[in-house]
């Protein structure tokens, strides 16, 4: 046994003055990497939901799935920023903003349709523009670069 942390866990360097403890450029921490890739996951999840929901299951019927499926998405994304934050890659902040925009715009959709659909003046409207609007969404995401 020596001294210092196990191997595969040195996340932590010390400071030229020796006073401090500074992180090692480029490591991660061994989980970060996996939660980031189950936000990943749940992220698209939430995708599914909405687009599911507007397009093909409910035809203009806001269904649970939608609702759910607009909340999952701004928490997600919102999750996956501080994530990359946090770590070494840099973060375009015009299109995380454009994004969050867009990803209210699909949740006040959702929410508004099922709100109107509980009090018996369902609007097919806005569930397809909710639809709509995270294919934009998406477009956004992969094609802006």
């Amino acid at each position: 046994m020596g001294y210092g942390p196990p191997p595969g866990l040195t996340f932590l360097r010390r400071s030229p003055d020796r006073r401090t403890l500074l992180p090692t450029p480029g490591d991660t921490l061994p989980g970060m990497e996996l939660l980031t890739n189950l936000f990943v996951v749940l992220h698209l999840l939430g995708l599914a939901a909405i687009v599911g929901s507007a397009v093909f299951v409910a035809r203009g019927v806001p269904t649970p799935a939608l609702v759910w499926g607009a909340r999952a998405q701004i928490l997600t994304g919102l999750l996956l920023v501080g994530l990359n934050e946090a770590g070494d890659d840099p973060v375009n902040h015009t299109k995380i903003g454009v994004k969050l925009l867009v990803a209210l715009g699909v949740a006040a959709c959702a929410e508004i349709a099922a709100g109107r659909e509980r009090r018996g003046q369902g609007n097919p409207n806005l569930v397809h523009a909710a639809g709509g609007l995270a294919v934009l969404n998406t477009l956004v995401a992969v094609l802006w670069t």
